[in-house]
Formats: C-alpha cells, structure tokens, sequence
C-alpha cells in the first residue's frame, strides 16, 4: 500500500481508522499512515514514498503475511533458518531488521551492516537451532533411563516464573541460557510443554510414560520438539547479539 492509496482509503471513513483485515487497522499519524497489527505499529508509510517495518517483537507467521499484504514496495519478507530477510528470494537479500527503512523499491536505506556480516549471523543462527535439536534429542534420552513418577517433579523456578504470555522473551533467554547452553534437563520443561499442549495433563502424561517404557521416544519428540519450535525465533534471537542498524 502506497502513501496515495493510503490517503484514498482515509478519505472514505469518519472513524478515524480504516479496517484492513481481521485485527488490522489502518491509521493515519501526522504525514504519515501506519499499519496496526494487534495494536502494534508495523509499517509506517511516509510521504516520500518509503516506509518503516518492524515486528513489534511478535516475530509470527501472521506478522510476515501483513508485511508483505501491506508494504508499500514489491520485495517481502520471508523465513529461513529461523532467520527473517527482506528481499525477493534473490541471493541479494538482506537480514531483515527491525524499524528497517524501505524505499519504494524495496532498497533497504539504513542497514549498516555488511553482507558478509549477515550471512556470519546466518549461519550462527543455523549453529543455534542445531543446538536445540542436539538438546531435544538428549532431554528424551535421559526421560528414559530416569522417568519422573507424577507431574510435579520439575524444579526449575525460572521456567515457572517465565511461562506466561507477556513473559515470552524471558522465558526463551532462560531456555537458552539455563538449560541449553549449560545442558539442564530439568523436568519443568517436560511439565509445561505437556500443560501446553494437552487438556488433561496427568492422563496425558500416564500415555507418555507408557510409550517412554518401551523405548518409544516419537510422543515425547514430538512434544518438545512442537514446545520449542514455538519459541525458536525468539530463542535464537536471545542467543545472538542484535543487529546494530
């Protein structure tokens, strides 16, 4: 969406904002026109035709679709390796940044950082999510030779503490930190993937224990893989430095 198109759009409405799609808005702040996405401010479209995007720190699937929908330019974002660019598939794209300046092009106008940085970032972030697998794969073979006898063996306050929604970014730097990178198995991990995923815990957790006695360890996998792919962007994302802009 162009600043013209946006300007078009506003004139048809008294509300003061102009629905776009399901919880995004399109409102108008001084020159510029800005894109809400759940209240967050993901694109603002200026008057000389560039814009500013950002993930507001919800690094989502439904975040990438409104950036592309709505951006005023014909590049768009994507993931791979955990990793979002900005771009057009090409071998040319760039690291995607927040509060990243785009002009109508799809030229990125602030990065500051070399290309050859980025694909260093790149491939630490593919070292990173190596990790975490390595850390799955491990958490089950140590489920088997000590499976825990109820759901409230695990001791780990900090996973506790951090597992609530406005608490995301807290809980996967203690993931990475506590638990990853110093190999801690705690048993709350286990606790709060199943939590999360099951709607009567303890029979849940009887069937797991089941499958985990005859060496079976796809259930479990399966678990811990669904709980940390759900926190792999921001996971890796606290364990690598920013990209200074």
């Amino acid at each position: 969406m162009t600043h013209q198109e946006a300007t078009e759009r506003f004139k048809r409405t008294r509300k003061g904002r102009v629905k776009l799609d399901h919880n995004t808005y399109l409102l108008k702040d001084e020159d510029d026109f800005v894109v809400e996405l759940h209240g967050n401010r993901i694109i603002r479209i200026h008057p000389d035709s560039t814009a500013t995007l950002s993930r507001c720190g919800w690094p989502t699937d439904l975040t990438a679709n409104r950036l592309n929908k709505f951006c005023p330019t014909g590049t768009f974002v994507y993931v791979r390796y955990s990793t979002w660019f900005f771009g057009n598939g090409s071998a040319g794209d760039v690291v995607f940044f927040d509060n990243m300046r785009v002009d109508q092009h799809g030229k990125v106008l602030n990065s500051k950082v070399a290309r050859k940085d980025q694909l260093t970032l790149v491939e630490s972030r593919k070292d990173v999510l190596r990790r975490i697998r390595e850390y799955v794969s491990e958490y089950v073979e140590r489920l088997i030779l000590d499976l825990p006898e109820d759901t409230n063996s695990g001791t780990c306050t900090g996973c506790w503490d951090s597992n609530h929604e406005d608490a995301r970014e807290a809980l996967a730097e203690h993931l990475w930190e506590h638990h990853i990178k110093q190999e801690d198995y705690d048993k709350s991990i286990l606790w709060m993937a199943i939590r999360e995923t099951a709607a009567m815990p303890k029979e849940y957790f009887t069937v797991l224990s089941m499958s985990l006695r005859r060496g079976d360890r796809a259930m479990a996998t399966h678990l811990l893989r669904s709980f940390f792919r759900k926190r792999q962007s921001i996971i890796v994302d606290a364990a690598l430095p920013k990209l200074e802009v």
